[in-house]
């Protein structure tokens, strides 16, 4: 029955991987907290009770948690490698990276903490290519408005991700040890980068399990799309449009500035609820590592219906107020709310005001 649905689809093979992608990779941002907190390091060193495995000053906790990020900054720079030679190449490089990266985890935590921070920064710069390669991969193998959905789709993954990957990894340092996490993670890279290189080319047209009907509609995109650019170069010749397209009219549009601000503002706050806050419950409130995991799957349920409702109330707003009024104020309006509840944690004291905190604070995802 799978096999029918997919006849004259295999596309649809191709968005369920890159969606698996961005929630294996965005789940391994944030469950890393959990497996230090459950096991992996040391709360206190002097303790003989304490379980942790490895005595790691604060300094190197933090490393190791942003070393991933200090690799991402410059996701620019696999971006314009992936322009110049391909999307889907950068992409499978960045999965066996990531492979190997968390495959030996435990083995380079063991033999220099310093190790493993650098590996995880290494793995953090490749994974630069993931989001440029999803929406290059929405753009060639999207059929007509399949390539909107698959965007839509990938939001979706990067909460997922961000939520649930945490649970995954707080679960299994509580069951098995937190060794298994990176282990297991290691194995989904390693499976995806097999999938990616024997299922999914650079082109729909070369895949080898696609049918010719399906072939046919993308050279048929191909010729369309072909004569769409020959216009659009003759529009370019002339000295405004080239104006227009400029990078210098660009950075013009105050809009731009506005809308950056609000995303590093925005990832401020959620990268800190992901990462910076289960440390702090467990260390000044007490959470176990179980609590802290199970949290997640609450505040990802959270995150979801509001993106549900805030997606019903956005039409009824619309008729009352104008489209930049309305997307300014949901905006802007539940960011600084969220900023407001971030500051009201640290002042909290009580375990389960900080629990329903960190829910209100993900209605503005």
């Amino acid at each position: 029955m799978i096999l029918n649905c997919l006849k004259d689809r295999f596309r649809y093979v191709g968005f369920m991987l890159t969606m698996i992608t961005l929630f294996t990779d965005f789940s391994s941002r944030s469950a890393i907290t959990l497996t230090m907190i459950g096991g992996m390091v040391k709360k206190d060193c002097d303790d003989a009770s304490d379980e942790g495995e490895f005595c790691w000053s604060e300094e190197t906790k933090a490393a190791m948690i942003g070393a991933y990020y200090y690799g991402y900054v410059f996701q620019f720079i696999p971006a314009t490698i992936g322009r110049k030679y391909g999307f889907n190449i950068m992409l499978r490089i960045n999965l066996a990276i990531s492979a190997i990266v968390q495959f030996t985890c435990p083995w380079s935590a063991a033999l220099s903490p310093a190790l493993a921070i650098v590996l995880q920064a290494v793995r953090g710069f490749s994974a630069g290519i993931i989001m440029p390669n999803t929406l290059d991969f929405a753009r060639i193998w999207g059929i007509g408005s399949e390539g909107s959905a698959v965007i839509s789709f990938m939001g979706a993954a990067i909460i997922l991700g961000l939520n649930i990957g945490p649970t995954i990894g707080g679960l299994l340092t509580i069951t098995f040890g937190w060794r298994y996490y990176f282990v297991i993670n290691g194995l989904q890279y390693l499976i995806l980068f097999i999938f990616f290189t024997t299922l999914i080319p650079s082109e729909p047209t070369e895949a080898r399990f696609m049918s010719e009907k399906e072939k046919e509609l993308f050279r048929k995109k191909q010729v369309m799309l072909k004569e769409v650019a020959a216009k659009e170069a003759e529009k370019r010749k002339s000295e405004n449009n080239i104006k227009e397209s400029s990078l210098r009219f660009a950075l013009t549009k105050g809009y731009l500035y506005s809308f950056c601000i609000y995303m590093h503002a925005a990832s401020f706050t959620t990268n800190a609820s992901c990462v910076i806050m289960p440390f702090y419950m467990n260390d000044v409130q007490g959470a176990s590592t179980k609590l802290l995991s199970y949290l997640q799957i609450v505040v990802g349920i959270v995150g979801a219906a509001s993106a549900i409702i805030f997606k019903r109330l956005l039409p009824l707003i619309d008729r009352r107020l104008s489209w930049e009024v309305c997307r300014s104020a949901f905006l802007y309006g539940l960011l600084v709310a969220r900023f407001a509840i971030f500051l009201l944690l640290v002042y909290t004291d009580h375990l389960y005001v900080t629990v329903v905190l960190q829910c209100l604070q993900y209605l503005g995802t």
